[in-house]
This record gives structure tokens, sequence and C-alpha cells, in this order.
């Protein structure tokens, strides 16, 4: 609460450096009014890309002088709302998904409808468009470029015979994506 460490959601927790240190004691930060809180829900098989995404949530909110409570989930059928309901009842007022695999897409859908905070989804699910931060019309636009590139890359070494493999879900927006691009 003095300011003399620093929490940073996926690297650990620090020792404040001296300039950044408040010398007078701060307001709690749960469940106080006027402190925006959010939760983080993460799961646990996110690999090191789930790790960097946390890492960027995490030094956004400290600039952003947001508090953040994070917990980890292995799938959201099991424990995922529970884990919900204890960061409403600590002051959260939104939840992130800063990522899923694209398998538990359903499994999210359902855990978005149920649970009781807002929550903000990284990709977009069809019916749950609202939920989404990325623009409707800007949705995949960064995945049409990257595959766009990588054809003519492919293309201008000399190959002739790309092949496209993708996840095994016709229904996958960001497969649809990267089709309609290659």
């Amino acid at each position: 609460r003095e300011g003399r460490i620093l929490r940073r959601p996926g690297s650990g927790t620090f020792v404040a450096p001296r300039s950044a240190q408040v010398q007078e004691p701060v307001a709690p930060l749960r469940g106080e009014p006027g402190v925006q809180r959010i939760g983080l829900l993460m799961q646990t098989d996110t690999g090191s890309y789930g790790h960097r995404v946390i890492q960027a949530v995490g030094q956004a909110a400290m600039a952003a002088k947001v508090s953040v409570s994070t917990a980890w989930v292995t799938a959201f059928k099991q424990g995922a709302l529970e884990h919900a309901a204890s960061m409403a009842k600590s002051g959260c007022t939104a939840l992130v998904l800063p990522w899923f695999a694209h398998e538990r897409t359903g499994e999210v859908a359902d855990f978005v409808r149920a649970c009781p905070l807002p929550v903000i989804l990284p990709l977009l699910i069809p019916g749950l468009e609202r939920n989404c931060f990325e623009r409707p019309d800007r949705f995949g636009v960064t995945t049409l470029t990257g595959v766009e590139a990588l054809c003519h890359y492919f293309r201008r070494l000399g190959y002739t015979r790309l092949a496209l493999l993708g996840p095994d879900e016709p229904s996958d927006p960001l497969l649809q994506a990267r089709l309609s691009a290659y």
C-alpha cells in the first residue's frame, strides 16, 4: 500500500525504485470507491505467448493505475465461475480473458454468458461480438496481411505449390480469415 513494491503479473513482485516509492500511505485497493480493479483470468496452458500477454496487461494496468486481480484456470468449465464471483466480491468491475485456446471457444462462450462480471474477449465469438475489444470491421485484418505476406514471400523464393494447414474447425473465424487470405 505504501508503494515500496511493484507487482507485475506474470513476472513477480519487485522492490520499487526509490523515485517511484510513495511516502504517504495510499488507499487500499480492495473494494474502495474510485479505485479501478479488473480481473484477469488465464488458462494454465497458455505457454510463453500467454505469459507475455499477462506481462503486457500488467504493465499497462500499472501505467493506468488500475489494480489487477489474476486467477488461473485449467478450463472454463471448472472453477472459472467461482474465480469470477470471487473477483466480483473483491471489487473487480470487469474480467479480461487475454487468451484462450481456439478449441475452447464454445466453453468460453458458455462462461461469458454465465459470468457475474462483464467479460472482455481477445477474439470475436459469434453472438458475443460486443465482448470483443477489436472492431468487427477490423477483425482478422492482421491475420490476412500476415498470411498474404507469407504467400508472397514463398512465391518470391520460387515455390509454386503452397499448402495451408490449420485447426480442424471449419467454423473458427481465424481459420476462415487465413483461408481467405491464402
